[in-house]
């Protein structure tokens, strides 16, 4: 085989394996998040928090993955996927509407849960929390709302 048949090969498999923003189907974007925060190293109590100028934007694609899509004041969009996280969807209702799902960084030991669900009176919420362990930038657990589309 010719090295422009393996590059053509490699670039199809490539090509194969790795789905674009295009292809993948928006969950949910939610807003500016509000909560509580504890944080270890500072005076290890529970403190109001807000990440007023963020969002979170859910989506799936083609495969059945799903993926988080995170900016706060300091980032732009952070692709939870891209950045090394493993997802696992643990619930998704037949309307797509709710759906909760867990995010894990292995390497850094820090994990997210995010609950979408919608209430009695229609309003779509994220209800999520994260735990970031000594070591971790920010060490903490926090438990966050915000409203979604």
């Amino acid at each position: 085989m010719g090295r422009l048949h393996v590059v053509t090969a490699f670039l199809g498999l490539l090509g194969a394996t790795v789905s674009t923003d295009a292809e993948a189907e928006v969950l949910a974007t939610c807003g500016a998040s509000a909560g509580k925060t504890y944080f270890v190293d500072m005076d290890a109590s529970w403190r109001n928090d807000r990440i007023s100028r963020g969002s979170l934007t859910f989506t799936r694609d083609a495969r059945g993955n799903v993926n988080v899509l995170f900016k706060d004041a300091l980032s732009g969009p952070v692709d939870a996927a891209a950045d090394g996280a493993e997802t696992l969807l643990l619930h998704l209702s037949a309307d797509r509407r709710d759906f909760m799902l867990v995010v894990v960084y292995e390497r850094t030991g820090v994990a997210e849960t995010y609950n979408v669900i919608t209430g009695a009176g229609g309003l779509r919420q994220v209800l999520w929390t994260t735990s970031r362990p000594r070591g971790s930038v920010f060490p903490k657990v926090a438990a966050f709302r915000a409203v979604c589309d």
